[in-house]
């Protein structure tokens, strides 16, 4: 039976995963929309931030919390690593958020590039 504790783990985790889909894919979704391009920019930001910096998504932290009290193993790396990275048996080293980071940028860039169909656009 599942405890209460690995029931939010699993919760936490599902959430984490959600943000890191909002910040790759969000872009595509937030067109058009002010408040959503504010969200998502914000997420993508506090990505860029905790992939550069030393500061550690909340989120991994709290995940990691619960995982300890659970009787679960922790994780030493972020996220993405430990989630899909690893899983793909993908080549790990010090460049690997940089490699994701430029990805989320690639795609985020494409999302907001302009296109011909806004209105008021000139033929």
């Amino acid at each position: 039976m599942v405890r209460a504790s690995e029931a939010l783990v699993f919760c936490v985790a599902i959430l984490h995963g959600a943000v890191v889909a909002w910040v790759f894919l969000g872009g595509f979704l937030a067109r058009g929309s002010r408040p959503l391009m504010s969200a998502q920019i914000f997420c993508a930001a506090w990505g860029l931030f905790t992939t550069v910096t030393p500061y550690r998504c909340p989120l991994t932290t709290i995940e990691n919390a619960l995982r300890s009290y659970s009787g679960l193993p922790t994780y030493p790396d972020d996220c993405i690593t430990h989630y899909f990275w690893t899983p793909l048996a993908l080549p790990t080293g010090p460049c690997v958020p940089y490699v994701i980071l430029a990805v989320a940028v690639l795609i985020n860039g494409v999302a907001y590039w302009p296109r011909g169909d806004r209105e008021g656009a000139s033929p």
